[in-house]
């Protein structure tokens, strides 16, 4: 388990540092999807379950918003 929670982390920093190159803010929103469920999922096998719910939950909020932004809308305040 320690060893595919190093593994996932090292992915989850390597999308980090590719983030930097992408132009495009729809494969960039993708790109971080990726980046916070890699890093919820090494903070879940490492045992730190805050780190892993709040990766989660930021996740989880920018596919809300990148799904809002494939329709061309305008994120509403409410969410």
């Amino acid at each position: 388990m320690f060893a595919f929670a190093q593994f996932t982390g090292l992915l989850a920093t390597t999308l980090n540092i590719g983030k930097y190159f992408i132009k495009d803010n729809r494969v960039l929103l993708v790109l971080l999807m990726g980046i916070y469920l890699f890093l919820g999922v090494t903070f879940l096998l490492l045992g730190a379950y805050s780190g892993a719910i709040i990766c989660m939950i930021i996740g989880t909020l920018i596919m809300v918003e990148y799904l809002y932004e494939q329709n061309d809308e305008k994120l509403p305040n409410k969410v």
